[in-house]
């Protein structure tokens, strides 16, 4: 449908392909098919998809709503549960994620369709509600201040944080809020000195104060380095 980009992770293989065919046919792109949270995030990280359709109960050790909490630090997909469970606790879980639909399988094919769709038009709306939020100019950053906006040099920016699906900004002039996720945030802001160091963090090189182990600290506020992140993290800094 118009090139929405769709992910797959279902560990029954048979369902996952009939899904795949449903969707191809239906004029969507299928960016992969994974039956774990590992290998989705594989496929993600080549290749973000718009709207990722997420079996609850998959293979290994994470299941389809705790992979849901990795996506919306990572990326900017919406997120549709696909599950043969329909009891209170799967969808107490599911309401913490606020996910673009929960569909109760077996499902009939157009409310898939347009569940996708939705998601999609939702996930539009709201990118252009986080522009709104925020205005990049040069090396500048205008930073939405109750009913203003805050101009704020980019070398300001000290590091920012994911909180759900909101980001936090830590500047020399305080704290702002943007209501979209840190991939969005990376897409938007490019500055030479910004680096993802975890899932939950980028920092700004310049304003590192110090290391420690698996550590980083700026204004003395400690801030994690992910295993991932660390080698190139490194490869930026001099040691005597």
């Amino acid at each position: 449908m118009k090139n929405i980009k769709v992910l797959i992770v279902e560990d029954e293989w048979i369902v996952s392909e009939e899904i795949k065919e449903l969707l191809t046919q239906s004029g969507f792109q299928v960016v992969g098919q994974a039956e774990d949270a590992e290998s989705a995030l594989q496929i993600l990280a080549e290749d973000e998809a718009d709207v990722a359709l997420l079996d609850i109960n998959i293979k290994g050790g994470i299941d389809g709503i705790q992979l849901a909490h990795e996506i919306i630090q990572k990326y900017n997909s919406a997120l549709i549960f696909l599950t043969a469970f329909d009891d209170e606790h799967f969808i107490n879980r599911a309401k913490e994620i606020k996910p673009a639909a929960y569909i109760v399988k077996p499902f009939q094919a157009r409310n898939l369709e347009m569940a996708i769709e939705m998601a999609f038009n939702n996930l539009l709306e709201n990118d252009i509600a986080s522009r709104e939020d925020s205005y990049v100019i040069s090396d500048h950053i205008f930073l939405r201040d109750n009913s203003r906006f805050k101009k704020i040099a980019l070398e300001d920016i000290t590091y920012v944080e994911a909180v759900g699906s909101y980001t936090d900004i830590y500047t020399s002039a305080g704290k702002f809020t943007l209501s979209t996720n840190l991939k969005a945030f990376e897409n938007q802001v490019d500055h030479p000195e910004f680096m993802r160091v975890h899932r939950s963090y980028v920092v700004n090189l310049s304003h590192v104060d110090e290391l420690e182990g698996n550590r980083l600290f700026i204004n003395q506020v400690p801030i994690p380095i992910s295993s991932t992140h660390k080698e190139a993290f490194l490869s930026k800094f001099k040691f005597l």
